[in-house]
């Protein structure tokens, strides 16, 4: 999962940092503004795209709230849980659909009960994504994608249709699909583990034509981690 922490307080920013590590198992990216100028820059200027958003509310400047109106004019799903010391901002606060409030100070417990609820929602919603095919935008649902393949400066993604080759690289393709669905397992490759029959020590094999789809030897612990992370998920659901 992509999460980023908006808090101007950096003790408290990093203290959750630490528990999302813990719960987690470090299989997370984590991204620190202290600011919510700072976190809008980043959101609206690059493709950066994040599953949850932890937002302090009481900040300097763009406070938690006017940054998360800010946020939705662009993103309706990402997943926004305000952190707060003063229960009193929440009704200010559901016109911005917030995911989840948490008091401060941080406990691990609560925390671990959002990420349960925010894994599952994140499992269960049909993502849709954009790609351009020969100069014309093509929406593509996530759910059929099979697995996808690197070559050069292209991707190719592979669907229960058909496939789409695209200009782009496999990391920007990455930050597109969602987590831990979809799992990188060798440099060329990155497949949805929906369709993933059988894993073997240095091959994964698909249910869509018997395929098999090599495993890096720097890529083997995450999948392992990455398919766990999946099944507990799916099971939760």
């Amino acid at each position: 999962m992509r999460f980023a922490i908006c808090d101007d307080n950096f003790v408290h920013a990093h203290l959750l940092e630490s528990c999302l590590i813990e719960l987690l198992d470090d299989n997370i990216e984590c991204d620190i503004y202290q600011s919510g100028e700072a976190l809008l820059d980043k959101i609206f200027n690059t493709d950066n795209r994040y599953d949850m958003l932890f937002l302090d509310i009481e900040m300097e400047g763009d406070n938690g709230i006017d940054t998360a109106n800010a946020i939705r004019e662009k993103d309706e799903k990402l997943l926004i849980v305000f952190v707060t010391s003063h229960s009193q901002y929440m009704k200010e606060c559901f016109q911005c659909m917030p995911f989840r409030f948490m008091m401060k100070p941080v406990e691990q417990e609560e925390l671990e009960e959002i990420l349960k609820a925010a894994k599952k929602k994140l499992a269960h919603s049909q993502t849709i994504i954009g790609i351009k095919v020969n100069k014309m935008m093509v929406q593509l649902y996530t759910d059929d994608i099979i697995f996808c393949e690197s070559t050069a400066h292209y991707m190719t993604i592979y669907t229960k249709q058909e496939s789409y080759r695209v200009r782009m690289t496999m990391e920007q393709l990455t930050e597109m699909l969602p987590y831990p669905a979809f799992c990188r397992v060798h440099r060329s490759f990155m497949v949805h583990f929906k369709y993933v029959k059988s894993i073997k020590d240095k091959s994964i094999l698909l249910y869509a034509d018997e395929r098999m789809i090599p495993i890096g030897r720097n890529y083997k612990n995450n999948v392992i981690k990455s398919f766990t992370n999946y099944m507990e998920m799916v099971v939760e659901g």
